[in-house]
This record gives C-alpha cells, sequence and structure tokens, in this order.
C-alpha cells in the first residue's frame, strides 16, 4: 500500500493517505483522532474491498493543549477536493465517538460523500475540551464550539462547568463507576437546558446512505438515545437514502469491526474496550458485537464499492 503524508501547509490538514488499490476510484475519510494506528488498521481493514483510506488527524501536534475545540470543517472540504484531483469518484467518511459530529456534519454540509459511518455518535454540537499543557487539570471545556466552518464557530451546547468543576466531576465519576464516565455529566446538561434546534446537527440534509452504530453499555454518553433522535428526525424529513441502524446490548464505547480491532495492536488492540466496566466484565459478548459489526458493515461496503 502506498502511504502520502498530508500537511497542514501544503493540503490545509494534517493526515496520511493510503492507496490500496490504483485502480479503484473509492476512498474513505477518516476521523477516529491522531493515532495513526487507526489510519492503518483501517486501511487493512478497507483494502479487502479495495477502498482507498484518508485519514485527518483532528487537531495539531503543534496545539497539544487542543484535545478537541474549533475544528475547522474546511478540513474535510479540502480533503474531499483532494481526493476528486486524485481520481476518487466515490467517498464516504467514517466517524467514531466525538469525531462523529465531524463525519455526520461533514456529510451534511458537503454532497460528495455518498456514506457516512458513524460510531456511537452524537446528534448535537457540544462545546470544545482542551487538555492544558500545564497543571492538574488534565481536561476541560475550551468555552468555544467544537466545530467552526468559514471562520465562524457552529452553535453548540455548552457544559456550563469552569474547568475546576469539570475536571473534579470527571474524576469523581470515574472512581464511582471504576471506569472512564461521562454519562452523567452528558445527562445532566441536557437536563439542565434543553438542547437547542440549532445545537442539533441536521441529519435530514445528508444526500447519501448513513449508517448509526451504538451500544446500549455505552457509559461515555447516551449513543442509543441520540441515534434514535436522529432516526426521528430523518422520518419526519421522509429521508430519501438508505439508513442502516444497528444497536447492540454489549461492546462498550469504543465500537469497531473486529477484524479492525485486532489491528489496532500499538495501541491495545482487543484490550482497548477492556478501559471500560463492561468490557471486561463481558468480553466475550464485546468480541460478538465487533463481529456483528463486521458482518453488518460487510453487507454495506460491497453494495456502496459497486
Amino acid at each position: 500500500m502506498k502511504k502520502i503524508k498530508l500537511t497542514l501547509k501544503k493540503h490545509g490538514f494534517n493526515g496520511k493517505y493510503i492507496i490500496s488499490n490504483k485502480q479503484n476510484k473509492l476512498a474513505i475519510i477518516l476521523v477516529l483522532g491522531n493515532e495513526e494506528e487507526f489510519t492503518f488498521a483501517a486501511a487493512k481493514y478497507l483494502k479487502e474491498y479495495s477502498i482507498n483510506v484518508l485519514s485527518i488527524y483532528p487537531y495539531e501536534k503543534e496545539k497539544k493543549n487542543y484535545k478537541y475545540s474549533e475544528f475547522a470543517l474546511e478540513k474535510v472540504e479540502k480533503a474531499i477536493s483532494y481526493l476528486k484531483e486524485s481520481k476518487i469518484e466515490k467517498i464516504g467518511i467514517i466517524g467514531g465517538s466525538s469525531f462523529s459530529a465531524i463525519s455526520l456534519l461533514a456529510s451534511t454540509y458537503f454532497e460528495d460523500l455518498s456514506l457516512s459511518i458513524n460510531f456511537t455518535p452524537c446528534d448535537y454540537v457540544t462545546e470544545g475540551l482542551l487538555q492544558p499543557k500545564h497543571g492538574s487539570i488534565k481536561e476541560c471545556p475550551s468555552g468555544k464550539s467544537m466545530i467552526t466552518y468559514q471562520n465562524k464557530e457552529l452553535p453548540y451546547h455548552s457544559f456550563k462547568m469552569d474547568k475546576n468543576t469539570y475536571w473534579n466531576e470527571v474524576k469523581r465519576l470515574k472512581k464511582e463507576y471504576k471506569e472512564p464516565h461521562m454519562l452523567d455529566i452528558y445527562e445532566k446538561i441536557e437536563n439542565d437546558e434543553e438542547i437547542k434546534e440549532e445545537e442539533f446537527i441536521k441529519v435530514e440534509n445528508i444526500k447519501g446512505n448513513i449508517v448509526f452504530i451504538g451500544s446500549k453499555d455505552d457509559s461515555m454518553w447516551n449513543s442509543v438515545k441520540y441515534i434514535e433522535r436522529m432516526n426521528s428526525r430523518l422520518e419526519k424529513a421522509n429521508f430519501q437514502y438508505e439508513v442502516n441502524t444497528f444497536i447492540y446490548d454489549d461492546g462498550t464505547h469504543f465500537l469497531f469491526p473486529y477484524k479492525m480491532l485486532k489491528n489496532l495492536k500499538a495501541i491495545g488492540g482487543m484490550h482497548i474496550p477492556r478501559i471500560f466496566k463492561s468490557g471486561k466484565e463481558k468480553v466475550d459478548k464485546c468480541k460478538e458485537t465487533y463481529q456483528l459489526i463486521d458482518n453488518e458493515l460487510d453487507n454495506i461496503l460491497k453494495k456502496w464499492v459497486i
């Protein structure tokens, strides 16, 4: 597989393009974080379908205090242009967890994206998060939207917490539940103040097929509820494209196809889900979920590549 490094200075975003088949005119944009291992694992997984992979890194290395805040949606727009200039004719996008906001929003803005696969997605834009370079606080709200477009912040739902309150709550919940646990925080901010219509992602504007994948044991946020709300929006809008929804009892917040997850060896592979209580207690059930995701996505990808 040919690997091309993409840079902010030259291409408008940092990332990597992995070409598995020069002849095929198919590519999927990947937004799963800055770990290159995700890119390589996805490339190995999608090579089976002769799909090239372009991975966008959500934050710049020179801004290590930025966990996820003010991501410029133009990066996806430029990635699409790069692929089209490379003679790619069919483009999809994959996002997971917080980065699903990028995959979903990009799909609503850019009609070239004919397939949008979203793992444990959220259906609204939240406040961004920072990782301060100094001090004991490892994560805190940024006071800015997680996403921007055309130099404007997209409307977002605030955590309404100062950095100390937020970080103390994150630590308290992790200690109480003995796992990374953000569910209570997200439920609280939604209960304290209703999400405004402008903060919701307008999934009904997507001009392509959509895949939603969630799990009932998601302890980071209620992805199942968010998926149900998005499906409700799509039904009300009489959405004309194909929607595939897969909800599992077990699998944790980190849902991936089994063939991809087992290739994430450098960052833990099959041990990744075990950072969550459910992943530790239900190893076999979680593995079964990942294998089911393999099967479901196999059908979807085979149909898409035709």
